[in-house]
């Protein structure tokens, strides 16, 4: 039992430092360079399945504000910083909620990936809706435009949005596929040798 748990909390431990490691690459301004959409959505949902304390997004959402300060400190426009910003902590708890109705990440039917691709679609949009209808209602940088027009004009934005979550959660989920075949494989190697 007591190794079960020393295993568990250092799985959590390497699992939030690999996290917040892909946070700052892909949030981070220097590194935009690479071209690589933020994996800060993906990131949250992930936290959801397999970091559930409350400390976890805490954490999460600590390293998301302060990689955005150092940005900003390197050089990068604070245009997004505004009132609204408060608003990515429900934007990314969206996220988290989200994971936290899946006990892991092994889809091994059609209908697992199935759930798995509604819950993240619902709650990326969700996610969307809250960032972009709070930065467009709080900013003060559009306040003389309709609000159709914000919503009609902010969903050009919605296809890489959710583009870049799903694709995380693709790497994320090949991953776990490719651990758990690799760790299948070594076990019938080990349960196959002579006594």
């Amino acid at each position: 039992m007591e190794t079960t748990m020393k295993s568990d909390q250092f799985f959590k431990i390497k699992l939030l430092l690999g996290l917040v490691l892909l946070m700052v690459l892909t949030r981070y301004s220097a590194f935009h360079t690479w071209g690589l959409p933020s994996a800060t959505l993906a990131i949250f949902f992930v936290a959801g399945v397999y970091l559930r304390q409350f400390i976890y997004p805490a954490l999460l959402l600590t390293t998301a504000g302060l990689t955005d300060y150092f940005s900003i400190q390197a050089g990068t426009s604070d245009w997004c910083i505004t009132p609204a910003y408060m608003f990515l902590v429900p934007t990314y708890l969206c996220l988290w909620f989200a994971g936290r109705q899946f006990e892991n990440l092994h889809v091994r039917v059609l209908k697992e990936f199935t759930h798995l691709a509604f819950f993240l679609l619902v709650s990326s949009t969700a996610a969307f809706i809250i960032s972009t209808g709070s930065y467009h209602l709080l900013s003060g940088r559009y306040d003389d435009v309709p609000i159709l027009e914000q919503a009609v004009g902010s969903m050009k934005y919605y296809p890489r949005y959710i583009g870049g979550a799903f694709f995380y959660m693709g790497i994320f989920i090949a991953s776990v596929k490719v651990k758990s075949y690799l760790v299948d494989i070594s076990n019938r190697h080990i349960s196959s040798r002579p006594n």
